[in-house]
């Protein structure tokens, strides 16, 4: 890979992407609009260089056609799991819109060539709902729409598309409120956990384990494109484990008692009872097991401490 470009770089998932690049000396870069925030991205070694887009067409087009990179890996996007009418035109303005300009402007640029060889597409298991291909919400209703329009570049452009879908995505560096971090915080600040209703099943995956993943499937859609073009594949674990199974293994790594508070958060109307079990994309499988990288979390926090 020559160069790269990563949208979504202020996520965390994105800012792993960033920091891998940067450290394997990939001249990267990052496509952020004028209200994100860039603080995080000054820290890697060799910090990306930085294009600000005002969101129109035009501003997207100037951008891949100064750049012109190899390949795109989009992370952007709004999360939401249970929306309300107020935040329905801004997940349809950042997950549909916005990333439908950025494949035309992509496509434009390329002007039957393959200038900017492909792009690796972040999904999400809430796209399989029930292990069907129904959703949980309207979150990954437009992430599956996306999907569509990408089709299309595909079928008319030729642009190479692939997309990975992410499960509980964790490591060292994680700054979200998770159910991890919030695991840590019980042990060794003495908070209770609260946890929800129902004792779930969750995939967790590395951090550098998701980021191998991105970078096997740019391999591919560079060497073989045709294997995996408009395909899905699932980031994650071979086990699934309840919450319960993993406040345990937290209590038996660290050998600190956890007080947890279940049924702190009601249960929603729509659950995922089991996570997708969805194929790992080729010659890809997780090197960090559960346990060492809990370890390797536990690690972390003390040394914050």
């Amino acid at each position: 890979m020559k160069s790269a470009l990563v949208t979504g770089a202020g996520s965390f998932s994105g800012y792993e992407m960033v920091r891998r690049l940067t450290s394997l000396a990939i001249p990267t870069h990052v496509l952020i609009r004028p209200i994100s925030d860039n603080g995080r991205l000054e820290a890697p070694p060799n910090p990306p260089q930085i294009h600000v887009t005002n969101g129109s067409g035009e501003s997207l087009v100037d951008i891949f056609d100064q750049v012109a990179p190899e390949m795109v890996f989009h992370f952007a996007g709004v999360y939401v799991r249970e929306e309300s009418s107020a935040v329905v035109p801004n997940l349809i303005q950042s997950n549909i819109q916005i990333a439908s300009q950025m494949l035309d402007a992509i496509c434009r640029v390329n002007k039957g060539s393959d200038k900017i060889k492909g792009v690796v597409n972040t999904g999400s298991y809430f796209q399989y709902f029930d292990q069907a291909k129904d959703v949980l919400n309207l979150y990954a209703a437009t992430k599956g729409a996306f999907e569509q329009i990408a089709a299309y570049h595909n079928d008319r452009f030729g642009l190479a598309f692939t997309t990975l879908a992410l499960f509980d995505i964790y490591g060292p560096r994680d700054w979200r409120i998770k159910l991890f971090p919030a695991i840590c915080d019980a042990q060794f600040l003495g908070a209770v956990l609260d946890l929800p209703k129902n004792d779930l099943f969750i995939n967790f995956v590395h951090s550098d384990d998701a980021v191998d993943c991105f970078l096997c499937a740019v391999e591919e859609l560079i060497a073989n494109p045709q294997d995996v073009n408009m395909k899905n594949y699932a980031v994650r674990a071979t086990a699934d484990i309840r919450i319960s199974e993993i406040v345990r293994l937290f209590e038996k790594i660290c050998e600190l008692p956890i007080e947890t508070n279940w049924g702190k958060w009601a249960a929603p109307d729509r659950e995922i009872e089991l996570p997708w079990q969805g194929p790992a994309f080729p010659g890809w499988q997780p090197k960090i097991s559960l346990d060492d990288g809990i370890r390797q979390l536990i690690e972390s926090k003390l040394y914050e401490g």
